[in-house]
């Protein structure tokens, strides 16, 4: 958890400035960095929402702050991947939203599932709606949309 909260200050003070393009726009070290401490925010979400769904215990505040630290790093990817296309990157947090975030929380999440899985790719995020709806999951767009008739 104290490596989860230096990324997001390493993350929310780096700088917004338009990522340079090239070949290879996911190799600049901006770009990099930003994947890492993605994944890296993403696997230890994992690892707490395990334990999250073991305990069956109604979200506490702690739960809460996990989920908007995590939901934080991941919305700053959200620009680049829509300027920079990175099809694996999308879809590995395309799985990580439908898999590992319990629906308890959409209401944080509810920005990120709907561009994740309609703004960026929209071909690649139907194609994870229609696997979560054929393994009996709801989709990433109907979370998304239950949630925004509700409360945070």
């Amino acid at each position: 958890m104290r490596n989860q909260a230096i990324l997001l200050c390493l993350l929310l003070c780096a700088s917004t400035k338009t990522f340079a393009q090239d070949n290879h726009p996911w190799e600049t070290p901006e770009l990099r960095l930003l994947n890492d401490i993605a994944v890296t925010s993403m696997e230890d979400y994992t690892e707490w929402s395990k334990g999250f769904r073991r305990a069956g215990l109604p979200p506490s505040e702690a739960d809460w702050a996990v989920n908007r630290m995590t939901e934080k790093i991941v919305i700053r990817l959200l620009k680049p991947l829509g300027d920079h296309p990175n099809p694996a990157l999308l879809r590995e947090c395309l799985c990580f939203l439908g898999e590992e975030v319990p629906e308890a929380f959409d209401n944080i999440w509810r920005l990120v599932l709907l561009e994740m899985s309609s703004n960026i790719d929209p071909k690649v995020g139907n194609s994870y709606d229609v696997e979560l709806a054929e393994s009996g999951r709801n989709g990433l767009k109907q979370r998304a949309m239950r949630g925004a008739s509700t409360k945070p």
